[in-house]
Formats: structure tokens, C-alpha cells, sequence
């Protein structure tokens, strides 16, 4: 039993002294992607629905990230449409933001509007920082 526990307190030193981490903390990157509620939602035929997101800059510099929907993420009912949005404004995707340095942009959202066929729809939100990506799947389900 001392054996062990001395074998692994020299592995941890060992691990420390080369700069790795041993922990069960996931890596936080240069920014996260976080939902701001489910990302399953239910409404009426023909509604629109926010899906609400934010985005974290962990790094102390201002870091452009690319939001997109791309057309492979995209499953969609016919005449169902998205929304890429802020409070104030939507934007076509790809579309950057630049997030403040180790700050935060809220009120972003995916608006998924439904038509009156299909009971299904989804689509993968992907967000990129050069060779980082994260990305999110919304579900909107129609209930009658």
C-alpha cells in the first residue's frame, strides 16, 4: 500500500514539474460557448423561438470568433428559417464578433421560426477562433 501511494505521489511531482495538469477541469481554450437555457424547446406551428447563447473571452486580449450555421448543420423542415440575432440587430452567418478581452457577449440568440409542415427541426450553432470550434445543437419540436 506505501508503495503505491509513494508511486503515485512521484507521478504527480513528476507531471507537475513538466507543466501537466492532473485534474478533471476540461480545458477552458481562448473563448466558450454557453448556452442560456435548453436547447430543446417546444412551440405552436408557425412560431418563432429564441434560443439564447453567450459567448466568453478567457484570454486578456479582444478575440474575433466566427458564428455560423453551416448549411451540413442545418435540418430544417421546408419553410422553416433561422435567425442569427443580438437585442438589437440579426446578421447574415458567417458573421464575426469580437468579444471584449476576458469579457463576455450576452444576448445573443438563435431565433428558429417554424412553418406549417414538419414537427421537427434543428440546426448546429458553430462557433470558431482559429483552430478552436465549439458548437451547440438547438431543437425546436412542434406540439399541436
Amino acid at each position: 500500500m506505501k508503495k503505491t501511494a509513494f508511486s503515485i505521489s512521484a507521478l504527480l511531482i513528476v507531471l507537475s514539474l513538466l507543466g501537466l495538469k492532473c485534474n478533471n477541469e476540461p480545458d477552458s481554450g481562448n473563448f466558450s460557448l454557453e448556452t442560456a437555457g435548453d436547447t430543446t424547446r417546444t412551440a405552436q406551428p408557425g412560431v418563432s423561438v429564441n434560443f439564447d447563447f453567450t459567448l466568453k473571452n478567457h484570454t486578456t486580449s479582444p478575440l474575433t470568433v466566427s458564428v455560423d450555421v453551416p448549411d451540413s448543420g442545418q435540418n430544417l423542415p421546408e419553410g422553416w428559417f433561422f435567425s442569427l440575432c443580438d437585442e438589437g440587430a440579426c446578421y447574415p452567418t458567417p458573421f464575426d464578433f469580437i468579444i471584449p478581452a476576458d469579457g463576455t457577449l450576452e444576448g445573443l440568440h438563435v431565433a428558429i421560426t417554424s412553418g406549417i409542415e414538419g414537427s421537427e427541426g434543428s440546426l448546429i450553432l458553430k462557433v470558431t477562433a482559429g483552430e478552436e470550434v465549439e458548437q451547440l445543437t438547438f431543437t425546436l419540436q412542434i406540439t399541436n
